[in-house]
């Protein structure tokens, strides 16, 4: 229900009930969305009622800047993660609060903060609680990125440097793999570079690698380069 054909004067208020969708090969079912726009601003709330998913998400978007603003607040009741696809365990199973603030049109270049507490995370072997989690994204005056995180029971440190989220994974693979004479190396982007401090604590290397443990308060610290696969 509305008026407008164009954006600057398009004024709309939306709900409705959607009985099935499909994503990432699973078929999410109950879902009431609830929302308006008016230019620049897009407001929405959805609640997901789904034998798999049960959630509470409620949305803004700002559109008056090149850098869109989005702040979202989800309450997550409970997420099987490995029945919606998204983790290959057996039991994946969360409970959490997201809040996120930021600025930006992609992964690359947000700036702002991501907020996740009053978590816990199930797996085959244990349930684990955790307490607040805050990721901050900012840039300097050079265009150089500081990535902070604290978590008083995951991880605590920072990442500073420029580089792109996707190729991150595969700056690792070349810098370690160039030790070895008979490496290939991963295609990546010229002139990206990082510093990392890290603390990092047991509880969430017994999740992804329940095989490891590390002593307590262990600090992992060191630089990567892309354009000579320095570690």
């Amino acid at each position: 229900e509305g008026k407008g054909f164009t954006q600057k004067y398009l004024k709309t208020n939306f709900s409705g009930r959607i009985a099935k969708m499909r994503y990432n090969n699973y078929n999410y079912s109950n879902i009431v969305i609830n929302g308006n726009f008016k230019k620049p601003f897009f407001e929405g709330k959805i609640a997901i009622n789904d034998p798999n998913l049960v959630l509470d998400f409620d949305g803004t978007v700002d559109l008056s800047n090149y850098k869109k603003r989005y702040i979202f607040d989800a309450k997550i009741d409970f997420a099987d993660l490995n029945k919606l696809n998204f983790v290959k365990d057996s039991v994946s199973k969360f409970v959490g609060n997201v809040r996120i603030n930021v600025v930006g049109n992609s992964i690359d270049d947000f700036v702002g903060n991501i907020n996740i507490d009053q978590s816990s995370y199930q797996n085959t072997k244990n349930t684990y609680n955790f307490e607040d989690f805050e990721m901050k994204s900012s840039f300097d005056s050079q265009n150089v990125r500081t990535l902070s995180i604290n978590s008083t029971d995951i991880i605590e440190g920072q990442i500073v440097g420029k580089f792109k989220f996707a190729q991150l994974v595969k700056m690792l693979e070349n810098s370690i793999g160039s030790l070895y004479t008979n490496y290939k190396p991963n295609p990546v982007v010229s002139g990206q570079f990082l510093k990392f401090d890290f603390v990092i604590y047991n509880k969430i290397i017994d999740i992804f690698y329940p095989g490891i443990e590390i002593a307590t308060n262990t600090k992992i610290n060191g630089s990567i380069n892309s354009n000579d696969n320095e570690f």
